[in-house]
């Protein structure tokens, strides 16, 4: 499961509210990853685990998909309840 780093240390999550609410606000993994300034090759990586989400890739995915304005939904998505 892909982790978020937090303090070094690394929490698996629940990708699938994620991937959902990429494709709901972005349509395709390739124009979020252009909104992220990164690769579709290194986000793909997040998502899938092999790279860790670090606090800043967090805080701006949230500004990008529009979660900022609900806290509540950030928080499914970024930090589901089984992780």
């Amino acid at each position: 499961m892909p982790e978020i780093q937090t303090k070094g240390e690394a929490a698996e999550f629940d990708v699938g509210p994620l991937r959902g609410k990429i494709a709901e606000s972005c349509g395709t993994m390739k124009r979020f990853a252009d909104k992220m300034g990164v690769s579709e090759a290194v986000m793909s990586s997040r998502i899938r685990g092999k790279t860790a989400w670090t606090r800043k890739d967090v805080a701006k995915a949230a500004g990008i998909l529009g979660l900022y304005e609900k806290p509540e939904e950030l928080i499914r998505v970024f930090f589901p309840k089984n992780s």
